[in-house]
């Protein structure tokens, strides 16, 4: 009869596993008064995306009152910035992607 594998080592590790430490050349930009003037950028665009939906009355009743509790949220200083990036991602999509073209097409 073939020998029982063993599925966990008994006893202690041996070695401690060391944290990984980010790039300095990561997603996040560098320096984070950078990232966070980026946000305020892309939370402004949003305000103004909302604003203009609600001011021009697109969309019916539903819509409407969705856009204006997301504004509010998305105004209300209290409200951690992780909350109000989910609710950017939700509403618009990639709002960095229509931020872009938004701004290629004002370039021209």
């Amino acid at each position: 009869m073939p020998k029982a594998t063993k599925l966990h080592s008994k006893g202690k590790p041996n070695s401690i596993q060391k944290s990984c430490k980010p790039d300095k050349e990561g997603t996040d930009g560098g320096h984070p008064e950078d990232s966070i003037r980026e946000f305020q950028l892309q939370l402004c665009w949003c305000i103004q995306q909302l604003e203009k939906t609600l001011a021009d009355k697109k969309g019916n009743e539903k819509q409407l009152q969705e856009a204006w509790k997301v504004l509010t949220v998305l105004k209300n200083n209290n409200q951690p910035m992780i909350r109000k990036r989910q609710l950017m991602r939700t509403h618009f999509g990639d709002y960095r992607a229509k931020m872009a073209a938004e701004e290629k097409k004002l370039a021209k």
